[in-house]
């Protein structure tokens, strides 16, 4: 099978990459072979104009069974412990819509620029095409995706009352929305570096994350050859 994994950064994946070069067989300078699948690196850069571009291109110029999106995040919610690994279920744009004169938010929905329930969107959330047979047993959450994370306090009840979501990223959505558009089946799967909480770099534990992601994502892609 053809899979693609998908990361903003080479630094959230660079485990999974060295095991590849390691383990499995170069093809190309992106693509390995590894335990009967085929396996294309991509690093899409940082937000959702990076993330659209880039995999939106890839999508249409190759053919893949399985996307998978890797790498780190936030969370509103406490009972999630840095280094946790978890899949997205459901995510959507946080941001996009418009700022009103009471300092309330309107999203493109409420704003009627965009419908919320329709193929891609159920009621303004996105969801992926999944299959039986890409199952993971990992806690399942939903999760915002932001131009900027969130970091202080009004902003972070602010996303939480109307949102209530798990987690924040940068990327999701975007990737969601693609794999939608191309119908992919695809996989969100993220490591908690950090609470969402006012902006404290010294609470991050992004080393503990991405060493977490990465094992995860080896023993997934290790099950996934024996089926």
């Amino acid at each position: 099978m053809e899979i693609l994994i998908v990361s903003a950064t080479r630094l959230e994946i660079e485990p999974l990459i060295r095991h590849l070069e390691d383990s499995g067989i170069r093809i190309t300078d992106n693509k390995f072979n590894f335990n009967k699948n085929n396996l294309t690196i991509l690093i899409s850069g940082v937000g959702m104009m990076a993330m659209s571009y880039t995999l939106g291109n890839v999508l249409a110029n190759n053919e893949f069974g399985l996307v998978i999106q890797a790498g780190i995040a936030g969370t509103f919610d406490r009972s999630i412990l840095p280094g946790e690994v978890v899949s997205v279920v459901r995510d959507r744009v946080a941001d996009l819509g418009t700022e009103n004169a009471d300092c309330s938010f309107s999203d493109v929905f409420e704003m009627g620029l965009a419908q919320s329930d329709s193929e891609i969107y159920d009621n303004g959330w996105i969801s992926p095409i999944t299959s039986d047979t890409f199952y993971t047993d990992l806690k399942q959450v939903t999760s915002v995706t932001v131009n900027k994370v969130t970091g202080c306090t009004n902003s972070i009840e602010a996303i939480k009352n109307k949102y209530n979501p798990d987690l924040e990223s940068m990327e999701g959505a975007a990737l969601f929305y693609a794999c939608r558009m191309a119908s992919v089946p695809c996989l969100q799967i993220r490591s908690v570096s950090n609470y969402v909480e006012p902006r404290n770099r010294q609470n991050w534990q992004i080393g503990l994350a991405i060493a977490n992601l990465n094992k995860t994502l080896i023993g997934y892609l290790t099950e996934l050859g024996s089926l």
